[in-house]
């Protein structure tokens, strides 16, 4: 009968969830609970999971991150979870990446660009130079041609692969209307 009538059977995932302290991050159970809209469990349960073993990559900080944001709107909760993943695991550019979309989600341009700046000091060589990529092709979604151009010169000077961000080098030229620059390229 509980799973003829849909909030008799919420209430019943709630009242397990409750009962057994739940804080493990059984994909069945948080199917179940998606299912039933209960994503604040979801969240609950996928935080605690992490707070208890915390382990880059395991796919609970993605999951978290988009239960939070999309289904709770709570952004403050996802970047949380993300610093404290970075804090972990700062050679991993999953938190970064993820840390960077939230700042994104709430429109705080500026702490963007803080994340990227950080995230970037961590990298070295090629890895530098894609955070250093993905920073640009932020601010060239901003408008920020003089920043997307000096971030792509630099990533330039790290790069194994000149050719892709010459191209965005292109790219931000033609947008910014500044073509006699891009003739050294050619």
């Amino acid at each position: 009968d509980t799973l003829k009538d849909p909030g008799a059977a919420e209430q019943a995932l709630r009242h397990y969830c409750h009962s057994k302290k739940t804080d493990q991050a059984d994909t069945d159970l948080l199917s179940c609970l998606e299912t039933f809209g209960c994503f604040d469990l979801v969240a609950d349960i996928l935080e605690s999971s992490m707070r208890r073993e915390l382990a880059a990559g395991d796919g609970r900080l993605l999951h978290f991150v988009e239960t939070t944001l999309k289904q709770l709107s709570d952004a403050p909760r996802a970047m949380q979870m993300c610093e404290l993943c970075i804090e972990k695991f700062p050679l991993s550019d999953i938190p970064w990446t993820l840390a960077c979309d939230v700042a994104k989600f709430s429109s705080d341009h500026a702490h963007v660009r803080d994340l990227y700046g950080q995230w970037c000091e961590e990298r070295d060589g090629s890895s530098r130079s894609g955070v250093l990529r993905q920073h640009a092709e932020f601010e060239s979604e901003q408008g920020q041609w003089d920043v997307a151009k000096e971030l792509l010169e630099e990533a330039l000077v790290y790069t194994t692969d000149a050719h892709s961000i010459q191209l965005l080098l292109l790219d931000v030229y033609e947008k910014s209307a500044r073509w006699l620059e891009s003739v050294d390229l050619l």
